[in-house]
């Protein structure tokens, strides 16, 4: 079943951009007597994601009742309609698990890394960190890396630190997570 990715959709132009709350989704946290006038667990999304400032904040959240409902008529169409917030209702729980590396291969102009999970769901971004064994690494992402569901390609031209041989390592980060560090044979 895909969740709801709600991402905060805020200007950097605010000021006073920060974490944004959603009320009403409060389905586990009944109203029945006693209950009913007790604070409920608020649900935030944050101004960026906190394992990568870089990137925009962003939560996901199983499509219940009460989020279907908010989604369609409450606070989180409410935020949607303001652009403040924005909804993405396909994201596959498969495509938010830990990137693997299984191999790399070059062809002379492109590096390649192959494995599962390599590309990120926005708003989140691929990393590649490299490192030649002698002590020079390299990060490269954004419009240098060119990421598929399996594989990621590099330019070698983007590549500064040399042409990744034997006893390189390579990982990425794919949706926050880190992968394997995989050691080029």
């Amino acid at each position: 079943m895909p969740l709801y990715r709600i991402k905060n959709e805020q200007a950097a132009a605010f000021s006073a951009r920060s974490s944004i709350l959603i009320d009403k989704l409060d389905k586990c946290q009944g109203n029945f007597t006693g209950y009913q006038l007790r604070a409920k667990q608020p649900v935030y999304v944050p101004k960026w994601n906190p394992l990568d400032t870089n990137v925009k904040g962003y939560i996901d959240l199983a499509p219940t009742d009460e989020v279907l409902l908010s989604a369609s008529i409450g606070a989180i169409k409410g935020l949607v309609d303001e652009g403040i917030i924005s909804v993405d209702s396909t994201v596959s729980p498969a495509a938010i698990v830990a990137p693997v590396i299984s191999s790399t291969g070059d062809d002379g102009t492109t590096f390649t890394i192959t494995g599962t999970t390599l590309v990120s769901v926005d708003p989140d971004v691929e990393y590649v960190y490299l490192d030649d064994g002698a002590g020079a690494t390299q990060t490269l992402t954004g419009s240098t890396v060119t990421a598929a569901s399996t594989t990621i390609d590099i330019l070698l031209a983007d590549i500064t630190i040399g042409t990744p041989g034997s006893g390189w390592t390579v990982q990425v980060k794919v949706n926050s997570k880190l992968s394997n560090l995989y050691t080029i044979p």
